[in-house]
């Protein structure tokens, strides 16, 4: 008898050992920060604007797919639950120019991102007409 109590104690003990260890598995899975979420392009006839993020950086990139008659293109971030603009860039550096530009890394450092926060990208290009094409990108809510 005393043998099957022995083999009772030690199947309880070893049982016990691993809802211990999934108990502690879990609770680090819970504390481990979250992900971003949402975010991805949205596309006008000439300019295409893009949100994502990385870490606790908010990336909005652009992508001028037709340059036709373009003078400049200006770049804005604004907090979805407010407005307010987050970051801008009035006048893109070579703008104009086709194919991506970005991504800007965005973070509490060089803009008013924050953690929790959800965010867009307005992308404009002005044209020598006075005329504009603006896209507004999907909301990105930046968590990490």
């Amino acid at each position: 008898m005393r043998l099957l109590g022995s083999r009772t104690t030690t199947f309880v003990s070893r049982l016990s050992a691993v809802l211990l260890a999934v108990a502690a598995a879990s609770a680090v899975g819970t504390a481990t920060a979250s992900a971003s979420s949402g975010g991805g392009c949205a596309t006008g006839a000439h300019i295409e604007s893009c949100i994502s993020a990385s870490g606790s950086h908010l990336e909005p990139n652009i992508y001028v797919l037709h340059n036709s008659g373009c003078s400049y293109v200006s770049v804005e971030v604004l907090n979805a639950g407010n407005g307010a603009i987050a970051w801008q860039d009035d006048r893109v550096n070579g703008g104009c120019t086709l194919g991506i530009h970005g991504p800007w890394a965005l973070d509490t450092a060089n803009s008013s991102v924050a953690d929790g926060g959800t965010y867009y990208t307005v992308a404009t290009m002005t044209f020598t007409n006075g005329t504009a094409d603006m896209t507004i990108s999907h909301n990105e809510t930046l968590s990490y």
